[in-house]
């Protein structure tokens, strides 16, 4: 058996910057229903408006996760620190709100503080 031919068309739409692993623009990402509700829950201060405005996506992750005590630091943790090196970072606004909703997060539920000082679940 010879060498594997790889059509040269192939290569070209192929692109090394890493496009092909990002997910979906925000703006194609809807707002789950179950994400509007979550955010019902919450008192009006720490309602993430801004995030859900501009990064749905990070809105719809928050509302899955909100009542999983060992993933919710884990990704909110992932958001706020950069282990990757070479991110932009969030707006100041969004940052407040994530924060924000960490904050209430410990409040609501005082038995799962420690949990942001836990190691990372992978």
């Amino acid at each position: 058996m010879g060498p594997i031919r790889v059509d040269s068309r192939i290569d070209s739409n192929l692109r090394n910057d890493g496009s092909e692993r990002r997910k979906s623009a925000p703006q194609e990402i809807p707002l789950l229903p179950a994400t509007v509700r979550w955010m019902s829950t919450l008192p009006a201060e720490f309602q993430p408006v801004a995030i859900v405005a501009t990064f749905p996506r990070i809105a719809n992750e928050l509302a899955a996760l909100w009542g999983i005590p060992d993933a919710l630091p884990s990704y909110l943790s992932d958001l706020l620190v950069d282990t990757r090196g070479g991110r932009r970072g969030f707006p100041v606004r969004i940052l407040r709100e994530l924060h924000s909703l960490r904050a209430c997060y410990v409040g609501l539920h005082p038995e799962r503080s420690d949990l942001w000082s836990r190691p990372r679940v992978k």
